[in-house]
Formats: C-alpha cells, structure tokens, sequence
C-alpha cells in the first residue's frame, strides 16, 4: 500500500507540474480563472506527444482531485474538468489473445518467477500489477482459493485455483502472510525499458510470439508503440476460454472482477466454431428465397 500510495504522488506531481508548464503566464493567476479550455489544451497537448487515451485519461482523473478539493472548500464554484470529455480509447477491443500453444511456449521461454507469472495470468485473469504483487496470504492451498483485491478497482477476486497453478504454486518455498509470491518481481514499475511490460515483451521476442501493431510509437514522441498482445492479453485469454467452454458471462463477469457485463463484453473473443455451433441453432423462418 505504501509504494502504491508513493507511486500516486509521483504522478500527481508530474501531472500537476505539466500542467502548470501548459498553463504558461497563467499559472500566476487564482485558481478560480483556470478554464475548461485550459484543461482541454492540456489534454490535447498531451495526446499530441504521443501518450495513449489510457495515460491521458488518468491525467485529467488526477487533475480534477486538487479542483475538487477547491471545490468543497468554496475557493471555486465549477470545476473545470467537469466540462472536458476523455479521449475516446478503443485499443483494448482491438487486443487479440494468446492461444494456449502460445502460452506454453511463453512460459518455455521465461525464467524464474516469470514462469509463475504467467500461469497466473492465464489461469487466473489478473492484471499485471495484481499478479506481481500478490501475497501468499491471498493463497489458500488446502482450500484451493484464491482471495485477491484488485489494485484498478478495489474489487475483491475469489476463484478457484486451477490445478496447474495451484500446482506450481505449491512447488514454490511458502512464504508467511504479506511475504510475495513473485519476490524478484514485486514493487517493480510496470512502464520503462526495465519495466515489468518491457521483461514480457522480451519473454515474447524469445518465443516468437509477435502482435499486430495497434498504434506507432511516433519518432521523438513521449508515447509507446502499442502491441495488440501483451500480458494483459492473457486477461482476455482467461475471459475468452471460458466463454468458448460455455461460461455463463455473469460467472466470467464474478472470475475477472469486471464491474459491468459491457467490460466483460469486451474480453471476450469467441472462436469460429462455437459461434457456428449457435447460429446453427437459430431456428430457421423456412421463407423463400
């Protein structure tokens, strides 16, 4: 909780010292004369240096926290937030997913923790950071639960552990309460070349595993190439194999944490032959033609 609450600051104070620097001469004024249209200036400029939806999106999240603080104490009336619409992301529908062939030559080419990290990304639905953070006092191994709260949306993951990481699992040295499961990974960033999203990509290079090309890293821009794999990739594996063996969605819904069956939607990739399998069910209306 302490590096997480660590890691907030450091963003809030990147984000508000960027916007100040977009603000210009105005910054010297009170803040009650801070526009909508500066926030969407500064929205803009950012999505203009080549950051994604994602990291632009979070960044008006964390500007509007001060504003509203301002807000409740009567220093504004409006904040100017409130009036800037977030940019539009459809990369996440666009993800592809890893086929269990490609997840076994993963973990072939991985080392260490790694191996166990991607067992649980595929047998579990995790995201990256809850996987990397995850404690043995969220492993139940004589009950075969897992109990994780998700850092993105609090929500609290109960599931089953699936034998094959279960068994990893229990081929592991356990550790006591709060000790980490993935001790070389834990506390890691997720961004940067030595970032926990670069080790994976280079997982992948190792295994010969390349995705489409989402969005182009421009040349002398802040933002990244986006790959339509990744390890949140095996996310949407976990959510799509379930459907395809005939998941009910509310119980896939229960499995990822997702907060709404609209974001499940959006994991969920069927295969051809299942979704022939239903039409073939749709009884017929024996018109002519």
């Amino acid at each position: 909780a302490g590096a997480t609450s660590e890691r907030t600051e450091i963003k809030y104070r990147q984000t508000a010292s960027e916007f100040l620097a977009s603000l210009g001469t105005r910054a010297e004024l009170p803040i009650g004369a801070v526009t909508p249209r500066d926030v969407r200036t500064f929205r803009d400029a950012l999505a203009r240096a080549g950051h994604s939806p994602t990291t632009v999106n979070g960044a008006l999240k964390m500007l509007a926290t001060p504003f509203n603080a301002a807000l409740r104490l009567g220093y504004i009336t409006v904040n100017p937030c409130a009036g800037v619409e977030p940019l539009r992301d459809d990369t996440d529908a666009e993800k592809d997913v890893f086929t269990s062939g490609q997840v076994s030559a993963l973990v072939d080419a991985a080392d260490g923790d790694w191996k166990g990290v991607i067992l649980a990304g595929y047998f579990t639905g995790l995201r990256l950071r809850d996987v990397t953070e995850l404690r043995w006092e969220s492993v139940d191994l004589k009950a075969g639960i897992l109990r994780v709260k998700t850092n993105k949306t609090g929500a609290m993951v109960v599931q089953p552990l699936h034998p094959e990481f279960g068994d990893w699992l229990k081929a592991q040295t356990r550790g006591i309460g709060k000790a980490p499961v993935f001790p070389t990974l834990t506390g890691k960033s997720g961004g940067g070349k030595s970032g926990l999203s670069s080790m994976f990509k280079r997982i992948m290079d190792r295994a010969g595993i390349k995705g489409r090309i989402l969005r182009q890293r421009a040349e002398g821009s802040a933002g990244r190439t986006l790959s339509s794999l990744s390890f949140h990739s095996l996310r949407h594996s976990f959510n799509s194999a379930l459907a395809n063996a005939g998941v009910a969605q509310e119980v896939r819904q229960k499995l990822t944490g997702h907060a709404s069956a609209q974001m499940n939607a959006k994991y969920t990739h069927h295969e051809m032959k299942p979704l022939r399998e239903a039409m073939e069910k749709l009884p017929g209306l024996n018109v002519g033609t």
